[in-house]
């Protein structure tokens, strides 16, 4: 009878002189040690510095950053981490798009808390020369692959997006300024 050689899993052999996770060992310590009550709380703390690192390449802290945010999205985020301050209370925010002030792309946003009533608006992209951020961005992205307002038009059509507004306005805009640079 043939003998088979049998394969097992392997260990991984870290480096063996550094230790990349003391501050996790240290908290896991603590955390163990601690009432099931605590332990609770603290596996339950959205703001602890466990959860969130600010060198996390995976988050962007950058002021100009330009993403497409569904309401429900927003709405559901500020229900779970935040607290109003005026009512003291809780899961009472609401976020709604004030129809009556959309410039194409860019639209208010409405902040409502259900239980006191108060509310705050802003915009959601800032202004500037003249425009909004975000439209330069279309105008400016559209053109860089060599389509123009009817693309734009489709792909704001596709997406559930209002059309752009001043196409033209803001393409000779953005002549003007690529000719002078």
């Amino acid at each position: 009878m043939p003998t088979h050689k049998q394969f097992g899993e392997r260990n991984c052999q870290r480096n063996q002189f550094t230790d990349m996770n003391q501050k996790e060992k240290s908290a896991d310590k603590e955390l163990l040690n601690a009432s099931a009550s605590e332990r609770k709380l603290n596996s339950n703390d959205l703001f602890s510095a466990n959860h969130v690192d600010e060198n996390d390449k995976r988050l962007c802290s950058e002021e100009s950053t330009n993403i497409i945010v569904d309401l429900n999205g927003i709405k559901t985020i500020l229900n779970t981490v935040s607290k109003y301050k005026h009512c003291n209370s809780t899961d009472c925010f609401d976020v709604l798009e004030e129809m009556n002030s959309r410039r194409g792309l860019a639209t208010s946003l409405l902040f409502v808390c259900k239980s006191c009533g108060y509310s705050s608006s802003s915009m959601a992209s800032y202004i500037s020369q003249n425009s909004y951020d975000i439209k330069t961005r279309l105008m400016y992205g559209m053109r860089c692959i060599g389509k123009g307002k009817c693309a734009a038009r489709t792909l704001c059509d596709i997406m559930n997006l209002p059309p752009p507004a001043k196409f033209e306005r803001l393409n000779s805009s953005l002549c003007r300024a690529l000719s002078t640079a």
